[in-house]
């Protein structure tokens, strides 16, 4: 695997050691790192290196039969930890931290980024199985396509996030509801996903075939999204939408997580008061591993 697909870690020496010796209390966490993981060490350069030549050390043992890639920063946890902007920066990594349990869980709910406490490791964080739902055609719904939708992802196994791509050709197609119907499937989808709240800005990219209507009404139809989900939210919140050709991906993506519908995300026709498509395999996993 390349390592632009891999997740990085950052932890200390120790936690490296204990997850890696200790494989059948960790059996996933192994599998990602000997698979998935590129290591930051929070060390020195010259530290890193006595240790790789340690040939008897459990640590040189595993990384150098794995062929891991490992780097060092000096006091790079401590660091990330005083500075939450700079932790933002690194929002698709993986954060063992010498925090306590409510402490890693207070920086990720500030943060949306992956921070867990060295004494309170979660070997199942990435491996929580398949989330499942299944749309079936004509069914009748009780609200509307915001509140269908909010019902139907309240038990998803989101991990935390603060950015949200969305890539669907058909997000705003006519075929089988209205454009205002497409709009609030949009909305309804957004308000599900994204956290209640955040204290660093939260980044959307939602990628489309044009809507079928003039610039004024596209114009309209962004401004109406855009201003239904901040109002929703009490935290900065950037839109951005790309208008293209075809692409036929049809996926909501964060920084840990994957949705995938395999016929898209407009399932809800407020008018008729059903849902227009049948989806048996919509489903979400976590995206790294």
């Amino acid at each position: 695997m390349k390592d632009a697909y891999k997740i990085k870690v950052y932890l200390a020496k120790d936690t490296f050691e204990e997850i890696a010796v200790l494989d059948e209390e960790y059996p996933n966490l192994n599998r990602l790192f000997k698979e998935s993981a590129v290591f930051v060490l929070d060390m020195t350069d010259e530290e890193l290196d006595k240790s790789l030549e340690d040939s008897e050390s459990d640590f040189a043992i595993f990384c150098n039969s794995h062929n891991l890639k490992t780097t060092a920063e000096e006091s790079v946890l401590q660091n990330l930890k005083a500075n939450k902007d700079e932790l933002v920066r690194h929002c698709r990594s993986l954060f063992l931290m010498d925090v306590t349990e409510v402490e890693a869980e207070k920086i990720r709910e500030e943060t949306g980024v992956l921070v867990m406490s060295k004494q309170n490791i979660d070997d199942n964080i990435f491996n929580r199985g398949f989330w499942r739902h299944r749309f079936v055609k004509d069914v009748a719904i009780k609200g509307n396509a915001i509140t269908e939708w909010i019902d139907v992802l309240k038990n998803m196994p989101w991990l935390p996030t603060n950015s949200l791509v969305i890539t669907d050709d058909y997000l705003f197609s006519e075929s089988s509801v209205s454009i205002a119907d497409c709009t609030e499937n949009v909305k309804g989808l957004l308000d599900a996903i994204l956290p209640q709240n955040l204290s660093v800005d939260f980044h959307i990219l939602i990628s489309c075939s044009h809507p079928n209507c003039d610039e004024q009404s596209r114009n309209r139809i962004v401004g109406d999204i855009k201003a239904y989900i901040k109002s929703k939210r009490n935290y900065d919140i950037k839109i951005e939408f790309v208008f293209h050709g075809a692409i036929h991906q049809r996926k909501v993506i964060t920084n840990y997580n994957v949705m995938v519908g395999d016929k898209g995300f407009v399932n809800f026709n407020n008018k008729k008061k059903k849902i227009i498509a049948e989806i048996p395999h919509m489903h979400v996993r976590c995206f790294r591993i």
